[in-house]
């Protein structure tokens, strides 16, 4: 017996959805598995990030090779308690 096209349509669908469940979870594991090899590590030579306080901002700071990274916001916090001293450190002399 020929399967209807109600039956045909069923399948694919749950095809689909499986095939769509089955991505998301390899894009979860992926992403878990970047995320434990480079999260909280120095992008210049890898060593553990340590955070520290500047000021009110939290800044991360490489172990080894002492520099500092920043996320997103965290300069212009920065800028904004030390009364403008990076804005006028950065500024293009003329």
């Amino acid at each position: 017996m020929k399967p209807s096209s109600n039956e045909e349509e069923y399948f694919l669908k749950h095809e689909a959805e499986l095939a769509k469940k089955r991505q998301a979870e390899l894009l979860e594991n992926e992403s878990a598995k970047l995320k434990s090899q480079y999260y909280m590590k120095c992008p210049k030579d890898g060593a553990p990030l340590e955070t520290i306080k500047v000021g009110e901002v939290s800044v991360d700071r490489c172990t080894s090779c002492a520099g500092l990274w920043l996320d997103a916001g965290e300069l212009e916090a920065i800028e904004a308690q030390d009364g403008g001293f990076l804005r006028r450190l950065f500024k293009p002399h003329r």
